[in-house]
């Protein structure tokens, strides 16, 4: 009934948004791994997937009972419960690969650094002259990098392999310890060939270290004129370039296939990227807009050019400007709400069709996102016909003469 292939789309998609700067905060040890599922902004942004891609989702041509217009709210609830349960192993399996994929970069930053280091302590044994304090300085600031990469991939060999969140099952070909083997080892040399030609590109949406070797030859030279036994590597191999951000000219959509940012599709509706609610209000996006991604970066983020405008606007998507916060009482119970906007200056009374109330209840995650409270003027959006789908997608400071900013 539920379309596994959509979860994974889906899960990626947010993780791909949300992921990047929480891996930091795993590494610096403020928050746990396990609290990327429970954070508010990745609870919004998985019920918003869900509700943008319901008919993907379920097989409604064959399960016509569950059809978007026709659920009652408590089947909502129940799809939604069965949804995100599913969605749990798929997103703690991409998480895991995506910790596996950022460890095996900073082994090719590893390697990098360690070829580097060695080829300045060969030039360096080999001079007659007393070296000079730049030179040490580098040599101090390249063992300062090397030490934090060591230092990550113990990080994340602790995260992937504790009998804590992640435990699934790494296999041999998974294994990111870092070894410094005894120099003069053809182990150790085969080793370097093998991380040079395995990580030849590297890419992700961490904040990795990221190389492109251009030559893999490696060759061991076991004594020079002076008797010393070493390695020296082939200066091939150490032209060693740091890469740029992926240059992506790719063409596509914008698509509002969620009630907050959206997402750029090609033709057949293949997702290319995702954009937050930040970016799509900086380039003024509208559904189905012409754009190019110009750039991605380590992170996922993109860079996107407006090629075209679209003659209209089918997302099936209301948006509600400068609604006012407000507290209601209703049989008993307080709540924040919505049930007045600012138009021109003035205060009028929101209109929702299909919906019997006159108000909109904020949901709690929306709340703690966004620290809502009374006062405060937002932007909302919901699906066609179904206010109840509604969700708080920006909160102003203050509102001048059609002038806004975002809160952080």
């Amino acid at each position: 009934m539920i379309q596994k292939d959509v979860l994974q789309s889906i899960a990626q998609e947010v993780i791909n948004a949300r992921f990047g700067n929480f891996f930091s905060d795993v590494l610096a040890g403020r928050v746990a791994l396990s609290d990327f599922l429970c954070r508010p902004e990745v609870e919004i942004a998985v019920r918003e997937s869900i509700e943008g891609n319901w008919d993907r989702i379920i097989d409604t041509k064959k399960y016509p009972y569950w059809k978007r217009e026709d659920v009652t709210n408590e089947d909502e609830q129940f799809i939604y419960r069965k949804v995100i349960a599913q969605m749990q192993p798929i997103m703690i399996e991409q998480l895991h690969q995506l910790l596996v994929d950022a460890a095996g970069q900073h082994e090719a930053g590893y390697f990098y650094l360690l070829t580097a280091l060695h080829k300045d302590l060969s030039g360096l044994i080999n001079r007659e002259d007393i070296v000079r304090a730049s030179e040490l300085l580098c040599l101090q600031k390249r063992l300062s990098d090397l030490l934090d990469i060591v230092t990550t991939v113990e990080k994340i060999n602790v995260i992937l392999h504790s009998n804590g969140f992640l435990t699934a099952n790494p296999t041999s070909n998974d294994s990111v310890d870092v070894y410094i083997k005894n120099n003069s080892s053809d182990d150790y040399l085969a080793s370097i060939s093998e991380a040079a030609i395995r990580y030849d590109t590297v890419s992700s949406p961490m904040n990795a270290v990221l190389v492109q070797t251009t030559t893999h030859t490696i060759s061991r030279q076991v004594a020079d004129n002076s008797g010393r036994l070493g390695m020296l590597i082939d200066r091939d191999i150490a032209r060693v370039d740091a890469t740029k951000p992926n240059i992506t000219p790719e063409k596509g959509y914008f698509k509002r296939i969620k009630l907050s940012g959206g997402a750029i599709v090609d033709e057949g509706d293949t997702v290319l990227g995702v954009l937050p609610e930040s970016v799509v209000r900086s380039l003024d996006l509208r559904h189905g807009d012409v754009v190019r991604i110009l750039e991605r970066d380590d992170r996922g983020r993109l860079k996107v050019q407006l090629l075209e405008r679209a003659e209209t606007d089918e997302s099936n998507r209301v948006e509600l400007k400068f609604c006012l916060v407000s507290m209601r009482n209703e049989e008993g119970r307080s709540f924040l709400a919505i049930d007045e906007m600012l138009v021109g200056g003035e205060k009028k009374r929101i209109s929702l069709p299909g919906s019997k109330e006159s108000y909109l209840e904020i949901k709690e995650e929306d709340i703690r996102f966004f620290k809502l409270e009374v006062g405060d003027v937002v932007d909302v959006a919901y699906w066609v016909n179904r206010p109840n789908t509604f969700r708080v997608i920006w909160k102003y400071r203050h509102v001048q003469a059609g002038r806004s900013e975002r809160c952080s």
